[in-house]
């Protein structure tokens, strides 16, 4: 567990490798940063030891399993939410792993992440897809006071997590019509045609979740190399991302995926104390954690992308506020299964994520062991 094996490191550059060295370790690795897929591609079957090549299908086979009921599921969202009237978008996971991948399975994805117009009720959209929810009431008063940005819903014991802007950075959006104007239909099969973000909008999204992630798995350079491969219009990122005062942490996040890739940036990121600052939280030695990243610099990313940005200080410090101190209807929602008073809720809702990560990054460990 932590960093990746050198050997992904050329599958994630897309550069060939030796099949016969596909060992059980380099397995574990691909396990833990997200590169089964990618890994099965590269290393072909002919000249992949047996029981490498039999525990990679299987892992292959596992994935595309998982991926298929969650596109059941986006198929059933999106169609109700449809009937509904309530116009949304998909983005991340699905949407890449279609787009970007030469397989879906190469990008695998565990939920579904949709975004629904400005315009458009969190609580209405949410009614759509679990009229049962308990946390409905007053939702839309959370989202107004920027306490609430997205809500989790199980659909058929698969999660759905709907939010209300797809970049997921603290403070709402500044110019969120900007965001919903850059769209084109994409055609996932077994969805149809589903709204989804362009090349630049989603760009700048994912390199936001790059750094929000702590540059976690080696899958996110892999696909960022296969984001490469398309068009981009590098004027119309600096655009977006300059729109919401993010520039420094899209062109740092770009520069630090391409030089973990080995290739040169196509991007100058400005010269800079917001700059010097990102770079100094994200260099190389905190980067590619895999699993053990859930335990590292969690709020590192979350509070300080906001902070860090052109003219949100206010914004992001109140923010903050509101993220220490949520009003009671945000903790329930947050927390749903907790009991008791407001402040022993409160305190044991942050004691429960601490041990949820370190649980996870330990069963984690435990069960790549065992595959």
């Amino acid at each position: 567990m932590g960093k990746p094996h050198p050997i992904l490191l050329e599958v994630a550059a897309g550069r060939e490798i030796d099949p016969a060295k596909v060992t059980a370790a380099v397995i574990d690795s691909a396990v833990d940063h997200r590169m089964v897929g990618l890994l099965a591609a590269a290393a072909g079957s002919d000249d992949v030891p047996k029981e490498s090549r039999l525990r990679l299908e299987a892992l292959d086979m596992s994935i595309s399993a998982y991926q298929q009921g969650l596109v059941g599921i986006a198929a059933n969202v999106h169609s109700r939410l449809t009937e509904a009237g309530v116009d949304h978008l998909f983005f991340k996971g699905l949407i890449e792993a279609h787009r970007s991948f030469p397989h879906p399975s190469g990008r695998p994805f565990t939920d579904i992440d949709l975004s629904i117009a400005p315009e458009v009720s969190l609580a209405a959209a949410a009614s759509a897809l679990a009229p049962d929810h308990p946390h409905l009431g007053g939702l839309d008063e959370l989202v107004a006071g920027g306490h609430i940005t997205a809500i989790g819903i199980q659909v058929n014991g698969f999660p759905v997590d709907l939010h209300t802007e797809p970049l997921r950075v603290g403070p709402r959006l500044q110019n969120p019509q900007l965001w919903w104007s850059r769209t084109i239909t994409v055609e996932i099969p077994g969805v149809g045609a589903v709204r989804a973000l362009d090349r630049e909008a989603s760009l700048v999204a994912f390199l936001l979740h790059q750094a929000r992630d702590r540059f976690r798995y080696l899958l996110g350079a892999a696909e960022y190399r296969l984001r490469l491969d398309g068009e981009i219009d590098w004027a119309g990122v600096r655009q977006l991302a300059e729109a919401e005062g993010l520039w420094e942490q899209v062109a740092v996040s770009a520069e630090s995926l391409a030089s973990i890739l080995g290739i040169p940036s196509p991007v100058e990121p400005p010269r800079n104390w917001r700059t010097s600052t990102w770079r100094r939280l994200w260099a190389p030695p905190v980067q590619l954690p895999g699993p053990q990243g859930r335990l590292r610099h969690n709020r590192r990313g979350v509070w300080l992308m906001p902070l860090l940005a052109r003219g949100r200080t206010t914004d992001s410090l109140r923010w903050i506020a509101r993220s220490l101190a949520p009003p009671d209807g945000a903790l329930r929602i947050r927390n749903p299964h907790d009991r008791g008073p407001y402040l022993w809720r409160l305190l044991g809702a942050r004691i429960f994520r601490v041990s949820e990560r370190r649980l996870t990054s330990l069963l984690g460990s435990r069960h790549r062991s065992t595959q």
